[in-house]
């Protein structure tokens, strides 16, 4: 059975500052990478997930306008 995320729908900007893979469909470092943006781009989200993969010390990943996290 697929696991299954909380999200939070919320509309934002957030702004790059390392590079950064942006992964397809689901909030996983085990995704495919869709994209990755580097320091000073900007990405759009559409909300949020706090339950996604730990990254760090940290479980929320945002989705994007194509439905990728981040």
């Amino acid at each position: 059975m697929a696991k299954t995320y909380t999200f939070t729908p919320e509309k934002g900007t957030v702004y790059i500052t390392a590079d950064l893979n942006v992964r397809t469909g689901i909030p996983s470092g085990k995704a495919p990478v869709s994209k990755v943006v580097h320091p000073g781009d900007a990405l759009k989200y559409l909300g949020f997930v706090t339950d996604g993969d730990l990254v760090g010390s940290s479980a929320l990943w945002y989705m994007d306008e194509s439905g990728d996290f981040f």
